[in-house]
């Protein structure tokens, strides 16, 4: 009877994760502990969030001056393929400066798979990143440099 039907395990597949690298040149760890984020909906009806960086990291630990933000969405408004970085800018503050990643792109589909055990997982795909940071596009993968 079990032998002709293949059995699924409990296991999910969720697919890609948003990953920004930026790079903090210049600063201290404890510096980024305090820095903060303001994300920036284009939406003028949407309240801006503001936030510490530690809480978009996507490890939530800052180890290095070498992070890498994810779109956490700490308020639970977003589904699999919304991002929560998208249509926004996000502003970093850290007392005596300030940096901002202007007009983010973050588009996100459901990765079709062939396995009927995963079929109804979310399996994300990110189909696009993109912003603008000091007058350069930058795209997926690409690291950014903030400096102080």
């Amino acid at each position: 009877f079990y032998g002709c039907k293949r059995h699924c395990d409990l296991s999910l597949i969720v697919g890609e994760i948003l990953r920004i690298p930026i790079e903090f040149n210049n600063f201290s760890i404890s510096e980024l502990h305090n820095t903060l984020v303001y994300r920036i909906d284009t939406n003028v009806k949407v309240k801006r969030d503001t936030f510490s960086l530690i809480n978009i990291v996507f490890t939530n630990e800052i180890k290095s001056t070498k992070i890498q933000i994810t779109d956490k969405d700490m308020k639970n408004r977003y589904g699999h393929y919304e991002s929560y970085f998208n249509a926004c800018d996000l502003v970093f503050d850290w007392g005596s400066g300030r940096d901002t990643l202007r007009n983010l792109i973050v588009l996100k589909s459901k990765k079709e798979v062939d396995d009927e055990c995963h079929k109804d997982d979310p399996n994300v795909r990110i189909d696009v990143v993109s912003f603008i940071h000091k007058g350069k596009l930058i795209k997926k993968n690409e690291t950014v440099f903030i400096e102080k």
